[in-house]
Parts: structure tokens; C-alpha cells; sequence
């Protein structure tokens, strides 16, 4: 079954323009992206110093009216900004050399203005594109939906009005036109010929939007269509292509209710949940929020979430724990390890968002994006490559946002550091199979309930590991089960330990400030 049931290493979005510039315009792109793959996955696993990322999730790569590659004008090209199409084929290479899994970004809700089949409906609505957006028909009621009409003219200055879901300069494409849809499969192929793994598809619940189409139009029925018959299209050409979706929600049953026709969504409800929880301070309510969402995602054996903290249409994280701390940076820094330590113990597959493994922090600013999507930082010579600059220079960023976040450079030779903090976790989950794939078994053993503490098994046919996590200034000794054993496997600050550990029974010492897991003794 898919590879991302269980897969060997946390997964990482990156924003390809900001990650790392090759040829110092200032811009991140394919090249520095390649060249820095090591960072991401050396091919060592837990013997190496990487963050044994199984999956890397690239922002659109297409040539688009914006920096962010949301509204495209060509699906079968690469911006020259980015690259070229023998410098995206290295780079898949080169990440399937180490492991790594690339997924495109696909935004099939709408495309870009300047796009020729745009342009061709806009001028002539009646002609050849016609079908291939939305026309507001004056004879039908609408139903509701995010988003609005919008009007441009066609070439005798007749207006025109067309359906974005976002913004006029994305204007949404047609999913009932069969013609559309060809369309997308052609995209679909021509990628997965050139060795792509999957595909994230950007506002999936939009396809069929309410406010688009007549009230009463079953929308979430015909999304479902939508994405069960593209996918099972692309699993002609890959059997194992992995349909990941963006329903961005904050309710756990909106998020379920694609579960069949996707294998995986971000779970924005817990990450929302969890942030909040850990930024105040404590982890009391997680157990019975995680209960409460596996309860309802367990009805999709097929379906896998995707967790995450953060991603670029959100505060980043360190941003978010700032705020809630009163902004504390040394207790904001505790709390990140928390949050990253119990989201990729959770069962799912785990999102990293490009520089949250640095503390990075970025806020919407001047009301705009940029500030959460600033330059990744590899060295303390913020001006120069493979550092990208164009954000720092965008004036849409606060400016001096993370100049005092430290660079990989200095993170590296930091064993304390948040960085290093990151690459132990993802230790962890090369490791040890029940982090990989296991269910999650709640603990209710007397003491381990406390709010600063969050304890839990993940138990797989191979191996069975006790997690917890202990916000606590101190080490408090807990009587275990009778006949329970104990050995201790990894904690937060060591990394996996050695093996030939003693085996614990009777009692236990929970380390403060620390996550701690062991293997329970069959």
C-alpha cells in the first residue's frame, strides 16, 4: 500500500523561491534546492545529520502572474525564474537517489489571468474557451460560497462576469466541462511521466464551490466525484501517486468528509487545537482531542492525515508561541520542541514548513504573505547565496523579522539548538516502527494524566514505544503497571540511545522538560 502510511521521515514543504538561490538573483530556485538536498535527506538515516525528510512538497514551479505561482499560466512548463525543465528532472533524480518523494503543488481551482485559455474566454466568451470558466448566468440563483463574481470585457468591451473563489486575478475553472477535465489528466500525465510522486492540491473544496453553482447543487457529493475519478486516472499511469488535498478547515468531520476520494488532508483542525494548547502553557485537552479525531478519521482505513504546525498561509509557528507567551522567547523556544515533539509522535504523516526547524518566525505583515514566506537562512551572510534575499528586499517584510534567528551555520554546531532538536525527532521516526505506522493506545495509568504531562503508546506489529511528553520543572517518579517493562529508546536532548539500556519496571522517572520514549517489554 501507499509509501505514506508509514513512511521513514517527517515530510517538509518548501517554497521553492525561498529556500536556497544557486545563482545569487536573489531568488531561491531548482538548482540551490538540489544542491541543498543533503540537508534534507543524506541517504544515511540515522547514522547521518539530516533530517531524513521521506517527502518534499515543492510551491508551484509554473510560470504564474505572482511570485507564489498560484494563479498559472502554463502547467506543462517551468518559470525560468525557478529553472529548467532538465534542472527539475536532476532534482527528482537526485531526491530519489536519497529517498525523498516529490510532490507538485497543483492548483486546478482556477488558473492565472494571463493565461492563453483565460485570455481566449475573456476575449471572445462565446468562442473555443467559453466553457472553461465560469459565466455568471443572470436566470439562476446562487448558492453560497467564498468568494464572488467579477467582470472583465471581451474584445467588442461587452463585459464578461466570471466566478473567483479567491481573488479576480484567479479566476476559477470549469470541473463540470469534460473538456477541462482532459485537461487536467493531460497535466497529471505529463508529470508523472517526468518521475513525480504525487500531487498537493490546492483548494480542493473549491472545485465544486457553492457560490459557483445553482443552491442545492451537492457540492461536497461532487467534489468527491471530482477527485476519486482524477485520481483513480493518475493511478493508471502510478499505482502508488499520492492525492494529498487542501480543505482548509478547522473542523475535524469537514476534513473526514473527503477521506475516500483523497489519501491524505492537513489536518488544520488539530494543528489550530494544539498550538493553542501548548502555546498556554500546558497539553490538557490533547488526549481527548486526539481521540475525538482519530475516532472519526479511523472510519477511512485508507485515508492518511497529514499533520502539520504551520504552513505559508499561516503565522508561522514561533510567531504564534510568541504571542501566546507574552513574547517569551526562551519559553517560546521550550514550546516549539514541544509542539514539533508531539506532532511527529502522532499517527499520521508529519508536515515541517520550511524553517520552522530554525525557529523562523513571520507574521501577515502590511497585509500580505511575503512576511510568512521570508528567505530560508543557511548562513550568518544574510546578503548572499545561497541565502535568497528577495523577500527581505520585497518591502512586504518586516524587514529585520529573523535576524535574530540563528542560520543553519550556527544551529549546527549548537547541540542545543532547535535545528539539531528537529534532526533527533526525525531520528526517532527512522527508528522506531510504531512512530512510523502504529495506532495510538492513550494512557490512563494513575499520575500520567497531569496537565503538564501528555503520555501515550504507539503500538505496531513490530514494536510497541510509551511517549511522553513533560512540560514539568520536575522529574517526578511514577509506579508503572505490575509486570510492565520498560527500555529506555530516545529522549528530546540525548537523540536514540545506545542499545543494552537497563530495563525499568516498578517505577518510573518521567525527565523534566523532555520528551522520553521507551519500548515496552513484550
Amino acid at each position: 500500500p501507499g509509501w505514506w502510511k508509514a513512511a521513514k521521515g517527517p515530510a517538509y514543504q518548501v517554497l521553492v523561491y525561498s529556500f536556497a538561490d544557486s545563482n545569487g538573483d536573489g531568488w531561491g530556485d531548482l538548482k540551490g534546492l538540489t544542491q541543498h538536498l543533503d540537508y534534507l535527506n543524506d541517504g544515511k538515516g540515522a547514522q547521518g545529520h539530516s533530517l531524513n525528510v521521506s517527502v518534499i512538497w515543492l510551491s508551484p514551479i509554473f510560470p504564474a502572474d505572482s511570485y507564489h505561482g498560484y494563479d498559472v499560466d502554463n502547467y506543462f512548463a517551468i518559470d525560468p525564474k525557478w529553472g529548467t525543465m532538465q534542472d527539475f528532472e536532476n532534482l527528482v533524480a537526485e531526491a530519489h537517489k536519497r529517498g525523498i518523494k516529490v510532490i507538485l503543488d497543483m492548483p486546478f481551482n482556477h488558473t492565472g489571468r494571463g493565461n492563453p485559455w483565460f485570455q481566449s474566454f475573456a476575449n471572445n466568451p462565446k468562442g473555443p474557451y467559453g466553457n472553461w470558466y465560469i459565466q455568471k448566468n443572470p436566470k439562476v440563483t446562487y448558492g453560497y460560497g467564498e468568494g464572488g463574481w467579477n467582470t472583465t470585457y471581451d474584445e467588442d468591451s461587452n463585459p464578461v462576469v466570471y466566478y473567483s473563489s479567491f481573488w479576480a486575478g484567479m479566476p476559477d475553472l470549469n470541473a463540470s466541462n469534460p473538456q477541462v477535465i482532459q485537461e487536467y489528466h493531460k497535466i497529471l500525465k505529463f508529470w508523472l511521466e517526468r518521475g513525480v510522486d504525487g500531487f498537493r492540491f490546492d483548494a480542493a473544496k473549491f472545485i465544486f464551490n457553492g457560490g459557483k453553482y445553482p443552491r442545492g447543487t451537492p457540492t461536497v457529493k461532487m467534489n468527491n466525484e471530482f477527485w476519486s475519478s482524477l485520481r483513480s486516472y493518475a493511478r493508471t499511469i502510478n499505482p502508488n501517486v499520492f492525492f494529498l488535498g487542501e480543505i482548509y478547515s478547522w473542523s475535524v468531520p469537514e476534513l473526514a468528509a473527503y477521506a475516500d476520494s483523497l489519501d491524505s488532508d492537513f489536518d488544520f483542525a488539530d494543528a489550530h487545537t494544539m498550538i493553542n494548547i501548548i502555546g498556554g502553557g500546558s497539553f490538557s485537552g490533547l488526549n481527548s482531542m486526539e481521540k475525538s479525531s482519530l475516532a472519526i478519521f479511523d472510519q477511512h482505513p485508507n485515508f492518511t492525515p497529514s499533520t502539520l504546525l504551520t504552513n505559508h498561509d499561516q503565522d508561522r509557528l514561533m510567531s504564534q508561541l510568541m504571542v501566546l507567551t507574552g513574547q517569551d522567547p526562551v519559553f517560546s523556544l521550550q514550546l516549539n520542541k514541544f509542539a514539533a515533539a508531539v506532532e511527529q509522535t502522532l499517527p499520521g504523516l508529519p508536515w515541517v514548513y520550511y524553517g520552522e526547524e530554525l525557529g523562523m518566525i513571520g507574521a501577515r505583515y502590511m497585509n500580505d504573505d511575503v512576511a510568512r514566506r521570508d528567505d530560508f537562512i543557511w548562513n550568518n551572510d544574510r546578503g548572499s547565496p545561497p541565502n535568497p534575499t528577495w523577500a527581505i528586499s520585497n518591502g512586504h517584510d518586516a524587514v529585520d523579522q529573523n535576524d535574530n534567528t540563528p542560520s543553519v551555520e550556527t544551529q549546527n554546531k549548537d547541540p542545543k539548538s532547535l535545528l539539531n532538536f528537529y534532526r533527533r525527532l526525525s531520528d526517532l521516526r527512522v527508528a522506531s516502527p510504531a512512530i512510523q505506522g502504529g495506532t495510538y493506545q492513550p494512557i490512563t495509568w494513575d499520575n500520567f494524566t497531569a496537565n503538564e504531562m501528555y503520555a501515550y503508546e504507539r503500538v505496531a506489529p513490530a514494536q510497541t514505544v510509551l511517549v511522553v511528553h513533560n512540560m514539568d520543572t520536575h522529574s517526578p517518579q511514577l509506579p508503572l503497571p505490575a509486570g510492565l517493562k520498560l527500555v529506555p529508546f530516545w529522549n528530546s536532548v540525548e537523540g536514540l540511545l545506545p542499545t543494552g539500556q537497563k530495563v525499568i519496571s516498578g517505577q518510573l522517572t518521567i525527565p523534566a522538560l523532555q520528551s522520553t520514549v521507551w519500548v515496552v517489554e513484550k
